[in-house]
């Protein structure tokens, strides 16, 4: 069931990523996907490589972030078949919100009960990256979506 869930929604994704971002746009996500070591020596070249690789490479990666971090039924069920790209970037994006978030938390002097800290972070490790997209633009309606 996850092969069948990560290429169903790596398939939307391809299909609508070059709708949502454009070709440097895309390289930028692609150098992302990458452990820092291999973007350091790929540098520009990444540019270079076919734009149906990039593109292929970029929604593998988001398609693979929501999955392992939200879960099938999460990807199958919730995002509206439509817009798969939008909600996928957007969870990458709140996903590094969140991750800047938990360290201003981590290093702020918020609570001088330890455990009224953690729970704070808990609950953003938790619900971060889905409730930041729930709460986002990227499932109202569109004009699109009427047609």
């Amino acid at each position: 069931r996850i092969s069948r869930v990560m290429n169903m929604s790596s398939d939307y994704i391809s299909e609508q990523l070059t709708e949502e971002l454009d070709l440097d746009e895309i390289a930028l996500h692609a150098a992302g996907a990458l452990l820092p070591s291999l973007r350091e020596r790929a540098g520009d070249r990444l540019k270079k490589l076919p734009k149906g690789f990039l593109v292929n490479m970029v929604a593998k990666y988001l398609s693979s972030q929501m999955v392992y971090h939200e879960g099938l039924d999460y990807v199958e069920r919730s995002v509206p078949r439509s817009k798969f790209a939008k909600v996928a970037l957007q969870y990458s994006y709140e996903t590094k919100r969140i991750e800047e978030l938990l360290k201003i938390v981590s290093d702020a002097s918020i609570a001088d009960d330890e455990t009224a800290k953690e729970e704070i972070l808990q609950l953003l490790r938790v619900g971060g990256p889905r409730v930041a997209v729930q709460k986002s633009h990227v499932f109202q309606p569109t004009a699109d979506d009427e047609n």
